[in-house]
């Protein structure tokens, strides 16, 4: 997989991504920045995606380094699985083929410990790709949307803010309006979902 954009050498393309897998792993463990650096010669491309959103997350919410680490291994790991097919390629069977394989049998795992390896990365995968297709969307609504209550919450803080009289930013009045739409929906979906077990 080739990284040459216009104008620039593969070598010029090599040392401006070796400098961003530095500026995102310079507080990490020194493993962490060579699997980048070793993913980096077959999937270039995907290294650069996970630097340019791991640079955003850092920018907009001051993550942990343990969040970090976390989220690029899961990142590496999700990109090794597929064979670094690029990020913008992979179809929703890819990922649910991932997830799957991270499923263990009872006999296994009788505590059951796949489970949570299992919603922890279909979590970071699912703030990934939303940050993916919506890049210049509120880091507020890609935060808190995780569920059905983190909406609620937004749409809580919001309207306590206008109600104080308060200005909201235009990313605010946006993020308002995402966060009650998609609490409108997810409201409608648990009601569903609750008369289908009565």
């Amino acid at each position: 997989m080739t990284l040459q954009s216009e104008g620039k050498s593969p070598e010029n393309e090599m040392q401006t991504l070796q400098e961003k897998i530095h500026l995102i792993t310079k507080y990490q463990k020194p493993y962490i920045a060579n699997s980048l650096k070793r993913m980096a010669q077959k999937g270039a491309c995907n290294v650069k995606v996970i630097c340019e959103y791991i640079i955003a997350e850092q920018n907009e919410i001051n993550i942990k380094e343990s969040t970090k680490e976390g989220k690029i291994k899961c990142l590496v790991r999700f990109s090794t699985y597929l064979n670094h097919k690029p990020f913008h390629t992979i179809s929703r069977q890819d990922v649910l083929d991932y997830l799957t394989s991270l499923k263990k049998p009872i006999s296994t795992d009788p505590q059951h410990k796949s489970v949570g390896t299992y919603n922890g990365r279909q979590m970071i995968l699912l703030k990934f790709f939303r940050w993916l297709y919506n890049p210049n969307e509120s880091s507020v609504v890609r935060g808190y949307f995780n569920n059905h209550y983190g909406a609620r919450a937004v749409v809580n803080a919001l309207e306590f803010k206008e109600m104080l009289g308060s200005v909201l930013s235009e990313k605010e009045k946006v993020a308002l309006e995402h966060a009650r739409n998609y609490f409108s929906e997810t409201s409608s979906q648990l009601t569903l979902d609750k008369s289908f077990k009565q």
